[in-house]
């Protein structure tokens, strides 16, 4: 029987629960910690892609403000007219006439570097390395249900000596005595490979509970992470704010003063009655 016909023949048997008097070699340390791991990730991954949009996005705002900044406010006929006529108009812009263009640029670079190097670097690390981790998954489960099966094999091949020597108690019989030599030699050979599979499992599974255990420990980091995002996104703003300058709220601040007037609603002639 070759490997991988042993796993998947011990996958059923332990799924179907017909495993005998063999117990499963146990897996429930690993995989919940596998699972809770998984769990994490998931959540931890969804806000990796929205910090790296935010990240982009500022990025986009910052070139994207800073050219509305040195753009010309709109202006009124009577102002225009005066431009046309040769009279001297001073152009009025968004930003008014003392950017500090230079602190916008670095306010920006500020929090693009942090966010890159504090927080998605790391975060990436981590998902990177449980993609890692869980894809050795497989490759202990592989070896636990090849361990179980040989313990079958063995324990079957043990029942068969047993039975040899049960039948010799009652009296000599070349042909059972063969076949007894002949199985043991078969189960020593099977108790070997037993061994070094049970060896090779529990160095597998070792290894993986003990990266398990590192993600979890460093998934406590994620906290700082957040912490960083929030701070250094609040102080690269504060920092373009003061870049822009003070500037004095519009008075009273209130829309209303926005609200068009629908023309062709007003100036339309309304049907008489009848």
């Amino acid at each position: 029987m070759n490997v991988f016909t042993r796993r998947v023949k011990e996958k059923v048997r332990q799924s179907t629960g017909f495993t005998g008097s063999i117990e499963p070699t146990p897996n429930d340390e690993y995989m919940k910690m596998v699972k809770s791991c998984g769990d994490f990730q998931t959540e931890l991954k969804k806000t990796y892609t929205k910090l790296s949009t935010m990240k982009s996005a500022t990025d986009e705002f910052a070139v994207h403000a800073k050219k509305l900044l040195h753009t010309a406010l709109p202006q009124t006929y009577s102002e225009s007219a005066a431009a046309s006529g040769g009279a001297a108009q001073q152009i009025k812009y968004v930003g008014g006439s003392k950017i500090d263009d230079e602190g916008l640029s670095a306010a920006n670079m500020a929090v693009s570097h942090k966010l890159e190097s504090e927080v998605l670097v790391p975060i990436k690390k981590w998902l990177d390395s449980y993609d890692s981790v869980k894809s050795s998954v497989k490759k202990v489960e592989d070896l636990r249900l090849e361990v179980d099966s040989r313990r079958h094999t063995v324990a079957d091949l043990s029942a068969q000596v047993d039975k040899y020597r049960a039948k010799l108690n009652k009296g000599p019989d070349p042909k059972v005595e063969n076949n007894m030599e002949e199985t043991i030699k078969k189960l020593q050979h099977k108790e070997g490979k037993l061994t070094l599979t049970q060896e090779r499992f529990n160095e597998a599974s070792s290894v993986l509970k003990n990266n398990l255990e590192k993600l979890i420990t460093t998934a406590g980091d994620t906290k700082y992470y957040m912490s960083v995002a929030f701070k250094e996104q609040a102080t690269a703003y504060d920092a373009a704010a003061k870049a822009i300058g003070d500037v004095d709220p519009p008075t009273p601040l209130d829309l209303s003063s926005l609200t068009i007037s629908d023309q062709d609603t007003e100036s339309s002639p309304q049907p008489e009655s009848p």
